[in-house]
C-alpha cells in the first residue's frame, strides 16, 4: 500500500464525481500535477484515465486525430497510441494474481520516476 498522502489513491477505483472533477480540471487547464495532487494520484495515473476516458471516445466517436488530441490535451503521442492500442486490443486472458503485483509494482517505480523527473525539471 502506498503511504504517501498525495498519491494515497493509487488503485482505488474512481467514483463519477471524480471523473466529473477530472473533466472540469481539464477545461480549465490545470496542470496534470495540480490535478494529480488533487486527486490522490499519479501523473501517469491521471494522464491514462484522461486519454482513456476522454480523449479515446473522442478519437472514436468525433474523428479527432491523435495529432490533434496530443495537442489540445498536452500528452505525448507515442503515450496516446500505447492506450489506445492496449483498449482495442482485445484481452486475451485475465491477468494472474503475479502479473496484478507486478504490475503494482512498476506503478510504483512510474510514481517515483515521476517525482524525480519533476524535481529535475523544477530545479
Amino acid at each position: 500500500m502506498d503511504n504517501d498522502e498525495n498519491t494515497s489513491r493509487i488503485g482505488k477505483r474512481w467514483t463519477t464525481e471524480e471523473d466529473d472533477q477530472l473533466c472540469q480540471e481539464i477545461e480549465e487547464n490545470k496542470t496534470y500535477d495540480e490535478i494529480a495532487l488533487n486527486h490522490k494520484r499519479t501523473l501517469c495515473g491521471i494522464k491514462s484515465r484522461v486519454i482513456t476516458n476522454i480523449m479515446y471516445p473522442k478519437y472514436k466517436n468525433d474523428n479527432i486525430t491523435i495529432d490533434e488530441l496530443s495537442k489540445l490535451y498536452k500528452i505525448d503521442v507515442t503515450l496516446i497510441e500505447k492506450y489506445i492500442q492496449k483498449l482495442e486490443t482485445p484481452s486475451i486472458k485475465r491477468p494472474s494474481k503475479k502479473e496484478d503485483i507486478i504490475e503494482y509494482r512498476l506503478m510504483m517505480i512510474e510514481q517515483k520516476l515521476d517525482t524525480i523527473l519533476n524535481a529535475i525539471y523544477n530545479s
